[in-house]
C-alpha cells in the first residue's frame, strides 16, 4: 500500500508546520498561537493518533472516489473532535506535553542533520582559496 499524507501526520511535524504559517503573519497572532501551543499540541496529537487508527487507514486506502475518501476523513475526524472534547484537561495536559517533546526532538534532529550537512559540503566542496 503506498503511504500517503494520513502516514506522515505527527504531532511535532504538524507543531512545526503551524508554528512556520504563522510565524509568516502578523506578530499578535505569533504570540497568541505560542500561548496555546501546548492546546494545540493536545488536539494534534489526539488527531493524529486517530488518523493512523488501523481500520480507518485501511477504510480510507480501500475507498477509490474522492468524494466517498473526503466523507471519511471528514466523519473520523468529526468523531475525533467529539472524543477531544470529552478528555479531561489532564489528559489534555499530557497530550500536550507529549507533543511538545516530539516537536523539540524534531527540532533537534533537524539542527543535527544540518549541521551534518554543512559539514560534508565543506568536506565535498571547500571553499576556493587564493
Amino acid at each position: 500500500m503506498a503511504k500517503g499524507k494520513l502516514h506522515n501526520l505527527s504531532p511535532g511535524k504538524a507543531t512545526f508546520n503551524w508554528l512556520y504559517a504563522i510565524g509568516s503573519q502578523q506578530p499578535k497572532w505569533f504570540l497568541g498561537s505560542l500561548s496555546n501551543r501546548s492546546k494545540f499540541g493536545a488536539w494534534i496529537a489526539f488527531l493524529a493518533r486517530g488518523l493512523s487508527d488501523p481500520d480507518f487507514l485501511l477504510k480510507f486506502q480501500s475507498a477509490t472516489d474522492v468524494w466517498e475518501r473526503s466523507k471519511l476523513v471528514g466523519t473520523r475526524i468529526s468523531t475525533i473532535r467529539k472524543q477531544f472534547a470529552e478528555l479531561s484537561e489532564a489528559a489534555k495536559i499530557e497530550l500536550g506535553q507529549s507533543a511538545e517533546a516530539e516537536f523539540k526532538a524534531g527540532v533537534s534532529l533537524l539542527g543535527k542533520d544540518k549541521a551534518l550537512l554543512m559539514s560534508l559540503i565543506q568536506i565535498s566542496d571547500p571553499p576556493m582559496q587564493e
